[in-house]
């Protein structure tokens, strides 16, 4: 059966709104069952035990960018996506790469043993097998996202996290040690897969044409280079802390990680994954008579972005150490630092990641490519300076490298469309300004009060502060919010009536 592009009559911005909740809670939910199991096994396992996983998944993410993530983009460039033809060619091509390449890495992974531990050798052998078992249920997945059915991807995010969160507490309790987390992956990836193609209505035939091979090959390139530099971005850090400064202080460095991670990138990862198709449609709509500028809609993005991303990311980083201290432990009190930076990192990086989804959804990947590739020239010998030192030396490299970024992809969006290159910065603003008076109320009680009061004190605070400085600085936000939860429940209320 081959599924087909909903026709629902609700407006694209809407619809796209509409898919990002769906997807942020699947993906929130599945992010907090994790997180919970994090904070029992933070008791049960040692530092080391997240390094050496942390440092493996991080390999093996550049090899599952080659396997799923290039054929599944160019799946979502295209508007003729959910033709069988097409997206059974995806799905093979996808399953092959993933076999040769998890071969490969079970050839290769004794050069590991080399540098480190021996054990991570089979760790990541183990680990690869997860390139497969993804790879089964990629192109399902990247219709549903093509068709913006977000819905159906809530289940199989929720329950990946929550299987792997189980199996691992239940495994460290057992005392399996660092295999705990490494079988623990392996089961939510099983989950996820297996409910994922229980959710989609399509179903592969073995009707593969040679020319879209090429085809795909060919648009996916471009999309595979984006996300394997990507990824690099965004995991040369722990593989750098890895070998530099060993597992030990990795593992401190992942879980400092973890919050910052689940609380601000989790709503924007999802939050990319729908703008893509979502400005693409944009773009295809441009013609029309009325259509939204995609340059306005962008704007727009990026102010609501950053009235959420700042104020999150800098009041997490004015209470970094209560919230160590209490999730974790006093034993983590080395992740402290690394956190508040990191929370700041997060927030900048959840706004430069917008600028990028332009880029791919106007059919310039190339040109984002080049951007990370400038990105990493400068981040690489950085991190490698700051390495020599500390974690927190690394983190705060981070920060000042991704400060930089935005401003370089601000300007860089500037010279292709109708804005101004400081029209990002601009418009990023409020949501920076609301997020340092939320962060100066906080910063007394995470200095003078115990841990425990901190929080329960903090998060209150937190949110007064935040309505307070959301109406001074950005009224017309905080109206256009009311309005749109007014219309939304009228709306509920008159389909109930009728």
């Amino acid at each position: 059966m081959s599924e087909t592009a909903p026709t629902d009559p609700r407006p694209l911005r809407r619809q796209a709104l509409s898919s990002f909740f769906w997807s942020y809670g699947g993906l929130f939910g599945g992010k907090i069952s994790f997180f919970l199991a994090t904070l029992i096994l933070a008791r049960l396992l040692e530092p080391e035990d997240f390094g050496l996983v942390a440092f493996a998944l991080a390999a093996l993410a550049y090899i599952n960018n080659l396997t799923v993530h290039g054929p599944g983009e160019a799946l979502l460039y295209r508007s003729d996506a959910h033709s069988n033809r097409v997206a059974s060619t995806v799905y093979w091509l996808s399953i092959a790469m993933s076999v040769a390449l998890t071969a490969l890495v079970w050839v290769l992974s004794p050069l590991v043993g080399l540098v480190a531990d021996n054990e991570l050798v089979w760790i990541l052998r183990v680990l690869s097998l997860q390139l497969v078992i993804t790879s089964i249920a990629s192109t399902h997945g990247y219709l549903l996202r093509h068709s913006l059915r977000f819905r159906l991807l809530f289940v199989p995010d929720q329950l990946g996290g929550l299987v792997r969160g189980v199996v691992s507490v239940a495994l460290a309790l057992a005392g399996f040690g660092v295999w705990s987390l490494v079988l623990g992956q392996l089961a939510g990836s099983i989950a996820t897969s297996a409910a994922l193609v229980a959710r989609s209505d399509w179903r592969p035939t073995f009707a593969i044409a040679r020319p879209e091979v090429s085809r795909t090959l060919r648009v996916g390139f471009s999309f595979t280079l984006v996300a394997i530099l990507g990824e690099a971005a965004r995991n040369l850090d722990f593989i750098i802390v890895g070998l530099k400064l060993g597992a030990d202080e990795l593992g401190y460095y992942v879980l400092a990680f973890r919050l910052p991670e689940l609380a601000v990138l989790g709503a924007f990862e999802v939050a990319w994954g729908v703008l893509f198709p979502f400005y693409a449609r944009v773009r295809d709509s441009e013609e029309g008579a009325g259509a939204a500028s995609l340059s306005a809609t962008y704007l727009r993005t990026v102010r609501l972005g950053s009235l959420i991303a700042f104020p999150l990311g800098f009041a997490m980083a004015a209470l970094a150490r209560p919230l160590v201290l209490v999730l974790y432990g006093e034993r983590w009190t080395a992740s402290v630092a690394p956190l508040a930076l990191i929370a700041i990192w997060a927030a900048l990086t959840a706004v430069a990641g917008l600028p990028g989804t332009v880029f791919k959804a106007v059919g310039r990947p190339g040109l984002l490519t080049r951007c990370i590739l400038v990105y990493l020239i400068v981040l690489a010998p950085t991190l490698l300076l700051a390495a020599t030192y500390s974690i927190t030396t690394v983190a705060a490299a981070h920060v000042a490298v991704q400060a930089l970024n935005l401003a370089f992809l601000s300007a860089v969006l500037g010279r292709i469309s109708e804005l101004a290159w400081w029209s990002t910065l601009r418009v990023a603003l409020p949501g920076i300004v609301v997020g340092v008076a939320v962060a100066a109320s906080l910063v007394p009680l995470s200095l003078l009060l115990r841990p425990s009061l901190a929080l329960a004190a903090g998060v209150p605070l937190a949110l007064g502060v935040f309505g307070l400085a959301l109406r001074l600085v950005a009224p017309g936000d905080v109206a256009a919010v009311k309005a749109f939860a007014r219309s939304r429940s009228e709306g509920r209320a008159i389909t109930t009536v009728q």
